[in-house]
């Protein structure tokens, strides 16, 4: 990445902000990868018009704020 320093920890401390969890810590680390992973598993197991469709629940779940991270 090519980023400012000051931004990586700008995005960080987001993060944690918005979902109450720590991305600096191991636990917060390890639940962000796990959910990553379970994100890409699922997306890949779904054909071209679902993503579509879960991308748009997604998105309006984000914008009530149900969970705080938009895919």
């Amino acid at each position: 990445m090519h980023i400012h320093i000051n931004t990586l920890y700008y995005r960080l401390k987001q993060i944690k902000e918005m979902t109450g969890i720590n991305p600096k810590e191991a636990e917060g680390t390890t639940l962000f990868y796990i959910g990553l992973c379970l994100k890409n598993r699922m997306l890949s197991d779904m054909d071209y018009l679902e993503v579509k469709n879960f991308k748009k629940m997604a998105y309006r779940c984000y914008k009530v704020h149900i969970f705080p991270l938009a895919l």
